[in-house]
């Protein structure tokens, strides 16, 4: 998560070319194909959107979704439901937080489901659903904002400033969601905090698993149980995903 195109811009490009990398050469879901990450479908009962690509402003080369793009798109539901498909590494800040007050402000009722992952500020975006499903195998990712600066130790000490705000906003959109207080999820996003399909329900950021029983949210703030061997190999392979991400973002 990032505060703003300025001095952020090497991780923005950093991330973009990384998650391009990756994902420019395989479709990324049903009827999609590669490069066509974000795609609208206007329906009379139900419309559908589709989120496959990183947060940021389409740059005309390598994608992304944008706030202003997404709006325009948005507009143009008529539907009373709005399906929301997601699968995101995350981006930038402050579009990812307008598309998630869009959503909100939308008069449809908005079903989320996150479909691969919802990492960063995609996991924000997600909290926009009036539901939110897990799809099998899915995977969402909390953090603090991050930025690189440059310039003189005032405006490091700026930065950090702003990236604390950005951080406690943000918690606070999670809070909302779980009931959980806002200081457990500034702890579990200081440590970068994966969650299983199960474990997000648990958590209380999505209601439930597709294709299984509604286990709910818990409001006790003790870690959900440790996974099984299958989920522990699904999070080995998440965490160096994120290595790589960091190594292109240091």
């Amino acid at each position: 998560m990032e505060p703003s195109r300025g001095n952020v811009s090497l991780f923005s490009e950093r991330l973009r070319n990384l998650w391009n990398s990756q994902n420019a050469s395989r479709p990324i879901g049903p009827g999609v194909t590669p490069r066509d990450w974000f795609r609208f479908e206007n329906k009379a009962e139900v419309s559908e959107l589709f989120i496959y690509d990183a947060i940021f402003p389409d740059d005309g080369f390598s994608g992304g979704v944008g706030a202003a793009e997404f709006q325009k798109q948005l507009n143009e539901v008529k539907a009373p439901k709005l399906n929301l498909y997601l699968n995101s590494p995350g981006g930038l800040v402050s579009d990812g937080t307008t598309i998630y007050n869009a959503l909100k402000q939308h008069p449809a009722t908005v079903n989320v489901r996150v479909m691969g992952v919802a990492a960063s500020i995609a996991s924000v975006i997600a909290q926009a659903g009036d539901t939110i499903e897990m799809s099998p195998g899915s995977l969402m990712m909390i953090h603090e904002a991050s930025a690189i600066t440059l310039g003189t130790a005032s405006d490091h000490r700026k930065s950090a400033e702003v990236l604390d705000t950005m951080t406690a906003a943000i918690a606070g959109i999670y809070a909302g969601r779980s009931g959980k207080d806002a200081s457990h999820w500034r702890a579990l996003m200081s440590t970068e905090k994966w969650f299983s399909d199960q474990e997000a329900v648990v958590a209380g950021l999505a209601d439930s698993v597709v294709g299984q029983a509604t286990t709910g949210p818990t409001n006790t703030v003790e870690e959900p149980a440790i996974p099984s061997w299958q989920d522990a190999a699904r999070r080995l392979v998440a965490a160096a995903q994120m290595e790589v991400i960091h190594a292109y973002a240091h």
